[in-house]
C-alpha cells in the first residue's frame, strides 16, 4: 500500500497540472500530449509551491501544496470542460493493424524496462545516496533544509544542486507517510512511457499513424535501453528524459501553434530545476530558437526564455542567501592541449552508449532515408549546443574529468541524441494551419 500511494503521487502530476493545460490557449493539443504537458506544468507547480513555502518558513502539508491546484482546476471547470480542439493535418491519422502492433511494440519495451526497474536490475548508488536521501528528509521536515544540505559532512548531496526531484520525492514521502525505496524505482517507467506518449501524440498529425507509431516504437526501445544501461532507475534522468522530448517536440512538431512556445519554457523550468543538464538544456533550446526562428518573434522568444530565467534564478537566489553556492558557482578553466584531448578521447569512448554506436547509426539512417527539411535545423542546433556545453564543462572541471566523463558522459549524450533523432524524424514542411496563419503565428507565444 505504501508503494501504490507512493507511486500515485507520479500518477497525479497530471492533476495538479491539469488547470491551466484545460484553458483555451491549449485546447488544440492531443490528448496524449495533453496528459503529459499536465504532468510537467503538475511537477514545475508543486517545485515552485515547496520552493515559496520554504522562503517564507512555512512547512509544507499536503493541503497547502494540493488545493490551489484544485482551485484552478475548479475555476477552470466553471463553464464545463474545454473540448479539444481539432488540429488541421495532411497526412492520415487513421490507425491500421500495423501502426497498433508498432505501438504495442512500444508498450512491450516500456513493459521490460519497468520489470528491469522493479526488480533493482538498472540502479545505482546515487538513488540511495544522493536523490532519496534528500527527498526523503525533506519530506519528513517538511522543507528544503538548508542547514541539512550546507553541513560540511554532507558534502556528497551537493547543496546547490536543482531542487525538483527531491522535491517530488517529498511529495511521494508525504503521501505515502514514507520514503518507499522498491516503488522510486518505479519512476523510470513512468517518465520513459510519458515521454513515448509525447512522440507518438505529436508526431502523429505530422507525421501520420504508422510512421509515429514507427518513431514510438524505436524511441522506447532505444532510450529505454539506453535509461537502463545508464543504471537510472530512481534517479533524475528519466523525468528529464521527459522534459527534453515535450520541449523539443512542442518546438518541432507544434512551434506554430498558440501558446506552444509559452508551454515549453515551462517545461524547460522544471528541467532547470531537476539537473544540471536541464540548466545547459534550456540555454540551448532559447538560444536555437533564436537563431533558427523564421520569422523572429520576440515575443515568443521570452515566453520561451522567461520561466526557465525565473526558476534559475530564483534557485540561485535561495542558494546564495543560505551560503549553499557549491558546483553552480565553481569555474576552473583548463585549457590545454592534453585536457583537450583527454576530453576528446573520453567522450568518443562513452559515445559508443556500450552498443558499437548504433544509436548513432540509426540516426543517421535515419537522416538518409528521410531527408527531413527546415523543420530539422532547430533540434540540430540544439544538439550542437548542448555537445559544447558539456566539452565546456569538463574543460572547467576543477580536476582531470576522465573519471567523471566515464561515469556520467554516456548520459549526458542521450539528450543531443534526442535533439538529433527529432531532427531526423522532423516534418518536411508547414502544417496547413501554419501556412495560413502566416506571420500572424509571430505574435503568438
Amino acid at each position: 500500500m505504501t508503494g501504490a500511494l507512493f507511486l500515485a503521487a507520479f500518477l497525479g502530476l497530471p492533476l495538479v497540472g491539469a488547470a491551466p493545460i484545460l484553458s483555451r490557449r491549449w485546447s488544440w493539443l492531443p490528448f496524449g500530449g495533453a496528459i503529459a504537458s499536465a504532468a510537467a506544468v503538475g511537477a514545475a507547480v508543486l517545485c515552485a509551491e515547496m520552493l515559496v513555502l520554504t522562503i517564507v518558513d512555512v512547512r509544507w502539508t499536503l493541503w497547502l501544496l494540493l488545493v490551489p491546484p484544485a482551485v484552478g482546476i475548479a475555476l477552470a471547470l466553471r463553464h464545463g470542460p474545454m473540448p479539444r480542439a481539432r488540429t488541421e493535418s495532411r497526412v492520415e491519422v487513421r490507425m491500421t493493424p500495423v501502426s497498433i502492433g508498432l505501438l504495442a511494440v512500444a508498450c512491450v519495451a516500456v513493459a521490460t524496462v519497468a520489470y528491469a526497474a522493479l526488480t533493482a536490475r538498472v540502479t545505482s548508488s546515487d538513488l540511495l545516496l544522493f536523490w532519496g536521501a534528500k527527498g526523503e528528509h525533506f519530506g519528513l521536515t517538511g522543507r528544503i533544509d538548508a542547514e541539512f544540505l550546507g553541513r560540511p559532512d554532507h558534502g556528497y548531496l551537493h547543496s546547490d544542486y536543482p531542487p525538483l526531484w527531491p522535491c517530488l520525492y517529498a511529495f511521494a514521502t508525504m503521501l505515502a507517510g514514507r520514503f518507499a525505496w522498491g516503488a522510486s524505482l518505479g519512476t523510470l517507467p513512468f517518465f520513459l512511457g510519458l515521454a513515448t506518449v509525447v512522440v507518438w501524440s505529436f508526431g502523429r498529425r505530422r507525421l501520420g499513424s504508422l510512421e509515429a507509431a514507427a518513431f514510438a516504437a524505436s524511441f522506447a526501445g532505444l532510450f529505454g535501453f539506453l535509461l537502463s544501461d545508464g543504471l537510472t532507475a530512481g534517479n533524475a534522468d528519466p523525468p528529464l528524459l521527459f522534459l527534453e522530448t515535450l520541449a523539443l517536440c512542442l518546438l518541432v512538431f507544434a512551434r506554430e501553434e498558440s501558446g506552444a512556445f509559452l508551454l515549453a519554457g515551462i517545461a524547460l523550468a522544471a528541467a532547470a530545476w531537476l539537473k544540471l543538464e536541464g540548466i545547459a538544456f534550456g540555454w540551448a533550446v532559447i538560444a536555437a530558437a533564436g537563431f533558427t526562428m523564421r520569422p523572429f518573434s520576440v515575443r515568443r522568444l521570452t515566453w520561451l526564455a522567461a520561466p526557465p530565467l525565473i526558476a534559475y534564478g530564483t534557485w540561485i537566489a535561495f542558494c546564495r542567501a543560505h551560503g549553499l553556492l557549491s558546483t553552480l558557482g565553481t569555474h576552473t578553466w583548463v585549457l590545454t592541449g592534453e585536457r583537450f584531448r583527454s576530453i576528446a578521447s573520453g567522450m568518443l569512448r562513452v559515445a559508443s552508449m556500450g552498443s558499437s554506436y548504433r544509436p548513432w547509426l540509426l540516426v543517421a539512417l535515419l537522416f538518409v532515408l528521410r531527408r527531413p527539411g527546415r523543420a530539422s535545423a532547430f533540434p540540430i542546433v540544439v544538439a550542437a549546443f548542448i555537445a559544447a556545453f558539456d566539452a565546456g564543462f569538463y574543460l572547467s572541471a576543477a580536476s582531470d574529468p576522465t573519471r567523471w566523463i566515464e561515469m556520467a558522459g554516456e548520459r549526458t549524450l542521450v539528450t543531443p541524441l534526442l535533439a538529433l533523432l527529432l531532427a531526423a524524424l522532423a516534418p518536411r514542411g508547414a502544417t496547413a494551419s501554419a501556412e495560413r496563419r502566416g506571420d500572424e503565428g509571430s505574435s503568438r507565444p
